[in-house]
């Protein structure tokens, strides 16, 4: 039959021209896209979080805390340290002293928010660091990091 894929085809409707004039159709559109985006970053920050805190559980590629954070970073065995900005904002000084110790390690800093953040905050005070390789003792932590806390 002749001319049947063009009777059968589906086709959007078109938008009137009101909704390219008026903005408040537009604006919405970006506050949407916008706060899906925001949605994405802290499901990806959340994801960050428990991939290190799950590493640093199982003695892995993780270290939680300040202490054994700052003593991967002296050691070069953190390439990125999660900051929460619940700590950035109650303790600038701690905040400021890892990261610096991070930039100037080269390691990337990554601060979170939202979910990943409140996650970071219970579970490993507000910092914690992905490492490079895995841990030569097994455990929560190697000997050198378990007694950093007591040095640091």
């Amino acid at each position: 039959m002749p001319g049947w894929h063009l009777r059968n085809r589906r086709t959007a409707p078109r938008p009137s021209s009101r909704t390219f004039i008026s903005g408040r159709r537009r604006s919405s559109s970006l506050e949407e896209i916008a706060a899906g985006v925001e949605r994405m970053q802290d499901n990806l920050d959340e994801q960050r979080v428990e991939s290190v805190l799950d590493a640093s559980a199982a003695g892995g590629r993780g270290v939680c805390g300040m202490s054994p954070t700052l003593v991967a970073l002296g050691t070069g065995a953190v390439n990125e340290v999660l900051l929460s900005v619940r700590l950035a904002n109650s303790s600038p000084m701690d905040a400021e002293r890892v990261g610096g110790e991070a930039l100037r390690s080269g390691v990337r800093v990554t601060c979170v928010s939202g979910r990943g953040a409140g996650l970071l905050d219970r579970q490993a005070g507000g910092v914690a660091g992905g490492r490079w390789f895995a841990s030569p003792v097994s455990g929560a932590a190697s000997s050198d990091f378990a007694s950093a806390e007591r040095d640091v």
